[in-house]
């Protein structure tokens, strides 16, 4: 329990942080997070998934998924570690961690998320840590703005 609350709360700060930004802030605009990628995808074999991110630097994001599956639906928010440039024949490469609230069980667990883009389309798989112990792989088109 102690280690999904440490877990927990760098990513329910971010969140709070990002939501509490004043829009009339324009002197800050380079350094403060802004939405700027969006996603719609689909869950391998299960359902759809569309999510925003908002880069916070160049080697890290702040990721939000709604995913609707056959029998699961879930929210997720994730802190991505990403290396953004040429990687084999990727564009690039990210991993992170974050939490998924699944509105059917009334749960909510930690996560882990990896993925790869190349151009506008990304694959990404993330797995829900024990108790849960499952996965989920989406794959889709990524727009960034």
């Amino acid at each position: 329990m102690k280690k999904t609350i440490t877990l927990i709360i760098p990513i329910l700060l971010s969140a709070v942080a990002m939501a509490m930004l004043p829009a009339q802030v324009s002197a800050l605009d380079n350094a403060w997070p802004h939405l700027d990628r969006a996603q719609v995808s689909f869950i391998i074999a299960d359902g759809f998934s569309a999510g925003v991110g908002a880069g916070l630097s160049e080697h890290l994001r702040l990721a939000v998924n709604l995913d609707i599956g056959r029998g699961a639906k879930s929210a997720g928010a994730s802190m991505l570690l990403v290396y953004p440039k040429q990687f084999a024949f990727l564009t690039g490469l990210y991993g992170g961690v974050g939490v998924t609230r699944e509105f059917t069980s009334s749960s909510t667990a930690l996560h882990l998320i990896g993925g790869g883009e190349f151009g506008a389309w990304f694959a990404e798989f993330e797995w829900l840590i024990p108790p849960r112990n499952y996965g989920k792989l989406r794959s889709g088109l990524r727009f960034a703005f």
